[in-house]
């Protein structure tokens, strides 16, 4: 008996999904195949259909792992704007803890259902602050969309070097450049978590004035 096969038994979904997240936050999501899967549990491709059936069920599974259970608890205490901020950062940092998924938020053809829970929180912090449905809904899609696409490109900029880009900056003319080589060390490290923050709070202030 080989020990694929007597490790087969041994299989689980769980087992399977946290496998395939591994390997996509530490190699990217494009390295992630079924048939890299099965090397990794040292088992037959075969064997990890029978948990999922196809990368794609498999991504959407991942994603679902890692999203289902945010916390995304509303504080209904707090105003809209903090309520609406707390439940957007705990999204980004889930998306910035793993790269896997926020290449997958963005990428995926279709809306992704791990996501649902963190919509209709959303929702409904619009709906009591007193938006309109189609507004709120707007609303939703944008900041979804920013908060991934700002986890996206903060790991896609993980490798680079703040030094070599602050002084590729230093080094445009000024007379061209003069605000953006003055500020090239500040720059060179604008994809941070504060700069996330101010994006989304100024979003938050300018959503007010939408309000019915």
């Amino acid at each position: 008996m080989s020990s694929a096969t007597q490790q087969q038994p041994r299989l689980s979904l769980p087992l399977v999904l946290e496998t395939g997240l591994r390997i996509a936050d530490e190699e990217g999501l494009e390295a992630l195949t079924m048939r890299r899967l099965a090397a990794e549990l040292d088992v037959t491709t075969m064997a990890t259909y029978t948990y999922v059936r196809t990368k794609e069920e498999l991504v959407d599974a991942i994603a679902a792992l890692v999203l289902a259970d945010l916390p995304f608890d509303d504080r209904p205490g707090d105003t809209w704007e903090r309520r609406l901020e707390h439940v957007v950062h705990a999204l980004y940092t889930a998306l910035r803890e793993h790269p896997a998924v926020a290449q997958i938020v963005p990428s995926r053809r279709r809306p992704i259902p791990a996501l649902d829970g963190f919509r209709e929180t959303l929702l409904t912090i619009l709906d009591d602050a007193g938006f309109e449905p189609e507004i709120s809904v707007q609303a939703v899609s944008a900041l979804t969309s920013y908060a991934a696409g700002f986890a996206a490109t903060a790991q896609a900029r993980s490798e680079a070097r703040p030094d070599d880009e602050a002084a590729r900056l230093r080094g445009l003319p000024r007379e061209s450049f003069p605000r953006l080589s003055s500020s090239a060390d500040l720059y060179a490290r604008h994809i941070s978590e504060d700069a996330f923050l101010v994006g989304l709070r100024s979003f938050i202030a300018g959503l007010d004035a939408e309000r019915s």
